[in-house]
């Protein structure tokens, strides 16, 4: 009998061993196929996306490459075209046109200057002595079939006149535009006119500002420019200049010329309100503005806008825009100018002096100091006013400036007439029986009004009436000789002087008598009375 045998482990006990992997049964590999069809299909992708770049890009080239050919093409041929020109009609020549080629558009520009020698530069119209060389001849072609990384198709080549195209007395005249930077201007039409041999012509100033007539007859031309909304300094915008060409030699008539600007001032006077105990501000009025600058040729250095009555408001126009400005100041003589008076306050811009930049329309406020003067007829000799100033209501005033023989203005230095004169906006003196708020003396208007002092008649317009204060003392700056009269005729009329200076720009508490009753005579202001003394060689300065 065989004995059941029983395998004992006998060694230590531990964890179970560790399963055997499992091998992968047919099934499990239908994920795999499906990936590498997908990496297939993206290698094939990009494999032809590259042969297509490839292809496109050659296609690209050749054609901008076409392109090119073509647009050499057009280049050659307007080079040839300019070279059948005459010689006469080549300088400054301009022409730009579309060219259609096939489905593709070219823009060709052809171009002619005169250049000084074969290197090609420019001619230069800032020496004399000698005539352009060559003209250069430059056709460009452009086009959208070039693609933005190809350079447009471009030739350049220099033609000599042929002898005799423009006959054998000949030269060159050069007309040469600048700013008020000296820096050129181009595009300006320029026309020339023979005055013997007949010529004419007309072209625009090139990028250095010069319109070049090359191989002209010796002549003396008339010049002309008109260029809207260009001035020349003296603010005109049609100039006139004459050139000589002599046989063989280049001449150059340098014209400034630059963008207008305009100005438009109002007037203002600044007084003591003896009423309200305080300095106030109105509007003035004046029949002439002055704009000043040394660059001028007329009237001293000096433009005027003018009026044949007293306004508010003058606007000049056509202002050359000069760096330095214009001094600015009511009035037409330079005796008038605030600087002779008051040389930091005139010279600070926006008071007496304004810039006038290149198109802009500027505008500021012109001061007319106050004229400190008051007219009274001797003293009062009765209560309640025992002692004081008799003040006079509606006398005629009329006032002449002071200048010297030597001045431009001594034939006619400004005038203001009176009331008598003037009857719409004359001076007088203050009228009576007016009103104020305020601290009143038993006379209305007697001390702490303005009755007695100069002033502008009210126009008469709403609120421009002496029931609304109207009250406008401004003159211009300078010495005035002032002559008040009691609106009499004949062997009644009585009229004093006094010469004072108007040049207080913020006015003063204080006044100038001029009184009637101190050594008068029998005339009246004028203008038709009989001629006025010499004014006084020591003018009144009002503190």
């Amino acid at each position: 009998m065989k004995t059941a045998m029983t395998r004992v482990h006998t060694g230590p006990v531990g964890a179970a061993s560790p399963r055997p992997p499992r091998l992968p049964g047919p099934g499990d590999e239908a994920g795999f196929g499906l990936i590498e069809a997908i990496v297939a299909a993206v290698i094939f992708a990009i494999l032809a996306l590259g042969v297509l770049a490839a292809v496109d890009g050659a296609a690209r080239s050749t054609g901008r490459e076409k392109a090119r050919t073509v647009a050499s093409s057009l280049a050659e041929r307007d080079q040839e075209r300019m070279r059948t020109m005459r010689a006469v009609d080549l300088p400054e020549y301009r022409w730009t046109r579309d060219v259609p080629v096939g489905d593709a558009v070219y823009t060709v520009a052809s171009e002619a200057d005169w250049v000084s020698d074969t290197a090609a530069s420019d001619v230069s119209c800032t020496s004399t002595g000698g005539k352009a060389d060559f003209l250069r001849l430059r056709s460009t072609v452009t086009s959208k079939a070039f693609g933005t990384s190809t350079a447009s198709a471009r030739i350049d080549s220099l033609m000599t006149p042929p002898i005799g195209s423009a006959g054998g007395n000949n030269g060159t005249l050069s007309v040469q535009v600048s700013d008020r930077d000296n820096q050129p201007v181009p595009g300006i039409g320029v026309s020339i006119s023979g005055e013997d041999a007949g010529f004419d012509g007309t072209k625009a100033t090139n990028a250095k500002g010069c319109a070049v007539f090359a191989y002209v007859p010796a002549d003396t031309y008339d010049i002309a420019m008109n260029t809207a909304s260009y001035v020349s300094p003296d603010g005109v915008q049609s100039i006139a200049a004459t050139g000589t060409v002599t046989t063989g030699n280049a001449s150059v008539v340098p014209l400034i010329y630059d963008k207008a600007g305009s100005l438009t001032a109002s007037f203002d006077t600044q007084y003591y309100d003896f009423a309200a105990g305080a300095y106030r501000i109105s509007a003035s009025r004046a029949f002439d503005l002055t704009l000043a600058n040394a660059r001028l040729s007329t009237n001293a250095g000096r433009r005027f806008a003018s009026s044949t009555t007293p306004v508010a408001q003058l606007g000049a126009a056509n202002l050359f825009p000069f760096a330095d400005g214009y001094g600015v100041y009511s009035g037409r003589c330079v005796e008038e100018n605030p600087s002779v008076f008051d040389s930091a306050w005139a010279s600070t811009s926006g008071n007496a002096f304004l810039f006038v930049d290149r198109g802009a329309n500027a505008t500021m406020t012109v001061r007319q100091p106050a004229l400190q003067v008051r007219v009274a007829n001797g003293k009062r000799t009765s209560s309640p006013q025992n002692g004081q100033w008799n003040w006079v209501g509606g006398a005629n005033v009329r006032a002449k400036l002071v200048v010297p023989s030597t001045s431009d203005c001594s034939a006619s230095p400004d005038i203001v007439n009176g009331i008598t004169t003037d009857t719409a906006s004359g001076l007088q003196s203050y009228p009576t029986g007016q009103t104020y708020t305020g601290s009143l003396s038993s006379t209305s208007n007697y001390t702490d009004g303005w009755l007695g002092f100069v002033t502008r008649k009210a126009p008469g317009t709403t609120g421009q009436t002496w029931a609304n204060r109207y009250f406008d003392p401004g003159l211009p700056w300078g010495t005035w000789q002032v002559c008040a009269d009691n609106g009499l005729t004949g062997t009644s009329a009585r009229r004093a002087f006094l010469t004072v200076v108007n040049g207080d720009r913020d006015g003063t508490a204080n006044y100038a008598v001029l009184d009637l009753s101190a050594s008068p005579q029998t005339a009246t202001c004028g203008p038709t009375s009989s001629a006025w003394p010499a004014p006084s060689a020591t003018p009144t300065v009002v503190p």
